[in-house]
């Protein structure tokens, strides 16, 4: 691909790519050395004009003024865009497991933020953790250090920490912790008592209001104690009341003559 000098100038970073972190200084020092000896070997791969891989080879030939080499990226044979960077990142970073945890968390986000349009289906965590070819509790620890202490996430973006050390600090004492998963036990429980008592207190609210609105004699005529059958009865008479009522309270008005 050929691209003009005012547009090579101005290329930007794809999002996706933006989720990898840059070289380390020394590795662009390397990187910068080899092609003003060499020359820039690998083309830099650009997508909806914006770079997708090769970042420091870009900032690199515009360090020594060189014109950079560009190529679009190929859907057909580099597949899936996002999973190309990983790729490639994999390739050519030495990453720390929290710097990968990290990126996870920004892999999972971004899988969020575009939904269906990603080309991956899923739970985004679990697709980033795949994409990322990392365990998915380094991704959930990450997001709970992401959420907790964002000082102690930029840690793990420079890979100073573990996952699971930046997690312990993070993490509530074992007594609170317990203290929360019983409140939540709870509330679901009342939750689910809720759900199942429903039916019920409709149908005693439905019975009360017709007993305080019909006469006793019209709504069960005959009961006695222990006569199940009449109890029945008034039952189903009290639904087919109830079933007319509000027929008549959601009909629609009719029109004066």
């Amino acid at each position: 691909m050929t691209a003009e000098p005012a547009e090579v100038a101005s290329l930007a970073v794809h999002p996706m790519a933006a989720l990898v972190p840059e070289q380390s200084e020394p590795a662009y020092q390397q990187i910068l050395g080899a092609i003003q000896r060499h020359g820039q070997q690998d083309p830099i791969v650009i997508a909806a004009g914006q770079i997708v891989d090769g970042r420091a080879r870009y900032r690199a030939c515009l360090a020594l003024g060189l014109d950079p080499l560009l190529r679009d990226f190929d859907p057909e044979r580099e597949g899936d865009p996002l999973a190309f960077v990983l790729r490639s990142a994999r390739a050519t970073r030495a990453l720390a497991p929290g710097q990968w945890a990290a990126l996870g968390v920004g892999v999972s986000d971004y899988l969020r933020g575009v939904g269906s349009g990603s080309g991956v289906r899923g739970a985004p965590r679990q697709n980033a953790a795949l994409l990322c070819a990392i365990p998915m509790d380094w991704i959930r620890r990450a997001g709970t250090v992401q959420r907790r202490d964002p000082a102690l996430f930029a840690q793990l973006q420079q890979g100073t920490i573990a996952p699971a050390a930046a997690y312990r600090r993070v993490k509530a004492p074992y007594g609170e912790q317990a203290a929360l998963w019983q409140r939540r036990r709870q509330q679901r429980r009342r939750q689910q008592a809720g759900q199942q008592r429903a039916p019920y207190i409709q149908w005693l609210k439905e019975t009360t209001y017709l007993l305080n609105t019909q006469p006793p004699a019209r709504v069960a005529p005959g009961l006695r104690a222990g006569d199940w059958a009449a109890a029945a009865a008034a039952h189903a008479r009290l639904q087919q009341w109830y079933d007319r009522l509000q027929a008549a309270r959601y009909a629609a008005p009719k029109e004066p003559p």
